[in-house]
């Protein structure tokens, strides 16, 4: 090997310790980020413990998509309910007015 070929082997190899090591920093940042999600939940009880998908979502990209597209799926539904269960109010009371109307006037 010559010397420029050596010192791109270390160069490259020190490159990938310090993406190793910015990969390892970074799984203890988020860990340190769940014990203190943790720790909250027992203080409080109304906060909640972080999902999987949202912690680690470099890892998980697919997966959150699906969940995303689940969610809003739902969202959908839950909206088209609440507003079928909306119509349906309206048009009883309406029937109602109308029955109320139809009794008086007999």
């Amino acid at each position: 090997m010559t010397y420029k070929e050596i010192h791109m082997t270390i160069k490259a190899y020190n490159n990938r310790q310090k993406y190793e090591l910015q990969k390892q920093a970074s799984m203890h940042y988020k860990l340190a980020d769940l014990i203190g999600a943790s720790v909250s939940r027992l203080i409080d009880a109304n906060s909640e413990f972080p999902d999987i998908f949202e912690v680690y979502s470099d890892i998980f990209d697919e997966e959150i998509q699906v969940e995303q597209r689940s969610k809003s799926e739902e969202q959908k539904q839950r909206l088209q309910a609440e507003r079928l269960k909306a119509m349906i109010l309206n048009h009883t009371d309406d029937y109602k007015r109308n029955m109320v109307d139809m009794e008086v006037s007999s």
